[in-house]
């Protein structure tokens, strides 16, 4: 049996790499690190618990994360969604699998949470984490569950997959109305109920990586910015779902309420002084006030009203934020800023392409492209033209080349993933968007890009992206094997 699991494993990867989407430019640097992320692809494909045999699922990453990981796991299957749908399908099952069913504070365990960590029943753990796993210590997981559950429905059409997700939705839904928002404010806010395991359960889940102006560290229920963003997409897509399958009340009730969280997100995390939204409420539900990468992430989501998203969009860009190599985790001159700090001043590769994706989103085509521009020059520096986990935050001026953060993975599953959002994203798709679309761009050293193979709406086709007439760019979508 193992003998036949093992040829049959190496049969998928010999498909997947010859039936991966083609990628041709005009600029080398874009092919070479298309390559070797589909390579990195097949490199982080692991079984799962429960899976059938057919299935797999993205690992977050080498050496550290050789697992399945609920935000990593579920934002890099977004980021490679059109061009291996089988990646979100696999992870999504497998976060089903293992929904929380019961309340067990030493896991952060709650009935329909999506976890964090999945390890075998023999890991003992470290000095930071449960004693037991599954590990559902994560605030973030479950929105970015049914986000990518949406997006899957867009880009695919498959109706049967999201009817048989529809209790694990429910379920996720429920979560975020009751465990996820303990206070009722409409919310989702994370507290640590015990001495082990994560402190901050955010992306950024460091202990310090949270922090007001002045360094000070911000104490809980902490409310994070993006979150909410990640809520109010969560609940647009399960009224696009609840309305494919035949529960109109469901969504029209679920867009009610991400409109008024639209709402109440652009007053209440808005710091007029700043110009800018706050990285958090804290358990006072006062502005964390340092500037930071997570309201880029807002962009991605579409929460933000338009002027505060033109707003964000310059702070983004302005050297303070912006490295040369990427938007920094916190900007240069707040307290906390360091440019070795794990959150706190480094530069995410993942995180760069959802700002890229956001942007793009929200019609900043002149930001994307020179965000993006900026992701492709520092792959040309990087050993085989594959991102790190992250870098530091040193500006380009400094340093001539992105500066190596020494415990970083090679590869990470939502790096590898940035390169293939930063190219779908030129491409002018968006699989958080009812019709697939935002506005193509291409930076300033591409002037042609195509992609044969992309899935959109139930097919695969392909895009080609020209640049005309200086810097008008126009794409072109065209179904076919």
């Amino acid at each position: 049996a193992d003998e036949a699991r093992h040829r049959q494993w190496e049969a998928q990867t010999a498909a997947m790499l010859l039936n991966a989407p083609q990628v041709t430019a005009d600029a080398l640097i874009v092919s070479r690190a298309y390559a070797q992320s589909v390579r990195d692809f097949v490199a982080l494909r692991i079984d799962a618990a429960g899976n059938s045999a057919d299935e797999w699922i993205i690992a977050a990453g080498i050496p550290w994360f050789m697992t399945l990981f609920g935000r990593d796991s579920l934002i890099a299957s977004f980021q490679a969604l059109p061009f291996f749908p089988e990646a979100a399908k696999g992870v999504l099952r497998a976060l089903a699998r293992l929904q929380g069913t019961v309340e067990d504070p030493l896991r952060m365990e709650e009935p329909g949470k999506i976890l964090h960590e999945y390890r075998d029943p023999t890991f003992m753990g470290t000095k930071d984490s449960a004693t037991t796993f599954p590990y559902y210590g994560t605030i973030d997981a479950t929105p970015l569950f049914l986000m990518l559950l949406g997006a899957v429905w867009r880009v695919t059409r498959d109706r049967a997959f999201i009817a048989e997700l529809w209790e694990p939705l429910q379920r996720a839904l429920a979560w975020m109305d009751h465990y996820g928002d303990r206070d009722g404010d409409g919310y989702l806010e994370y507290l640590r109920l015990t001495e082990r395991g994560l402190a901050n359960q955010g992306w950024k889940d460091s202990g310090d990586s949270i922090r007001f102006r002045d360094g000070r560290l911000a104490q809980g229920p902490i409310a994070l910015a993006e979150v909410q963003g990640y809520a109010y997409a969560a609940r647009l897509s399960v009224a696009e779902i609840a309305a494919e399958l035949g529960h109109p009340e469901l969504a029209r009730a679920q867009s009610a309420r991400a409109a008024d969280l639209q709402v109440r997100f652009n007053q209440d995390f808005w710091m007029p002084d700043r110009s800018y939204f706050a990285e958090a409420l804290d358990g006072n539900k006062h502005c964390v006030d340092a500037l930071t990468s997570n309201p880029g992430h807002l962009l991605w989501t579409g929460i933000l009203h338009p002027d505060r998203a033109a707003s964000v969009a310059v702070q983004l860009l302005a050297p303070a934020l912006n490295s040369g190599w990427g938007v920094r985790t916190m900007a240069v001159g707040e307290g906390g800023y360091n440019p070795i700090s794990y959150h706190c001043g480094t530069v995410w590769p993942h995180e760069n392409s959802l700002i890229v994706a956001g942007l793009a989103r929200s019609g900043f085509t002149g930001s994307a492209a020179t965000l993006a521009q900026e992701q492709w020059d520092g792959l040309a520096l990087l050993p085989d033209a594959q991102f790190p986990e992250l870098f530091a935050g040193y500006s380009r001026e400094d340093s001539g080349f992105p500066v190596a953060y020494p415990a970083a993975s090679r590869p990470q599953a939502w790096s590898s993933g940035a390169v293939l959002l930063l190219l779908s994203a030129m491409c002018g798709f968006d699989a958080l968007a009812p019709d697939l679309a935002a506005p193509a761009f291409l930076p300033a050293s591409l002037s042609t890009l195509e992609v044969a193979g992309l899935w959109r709406a139930g097919q695969r086709g392909t895009f080609r992206v020209t640049r005309e007439r200086g810097q008008a760019v126009t794409v072109q979508f065209e179904p076919g094997p």
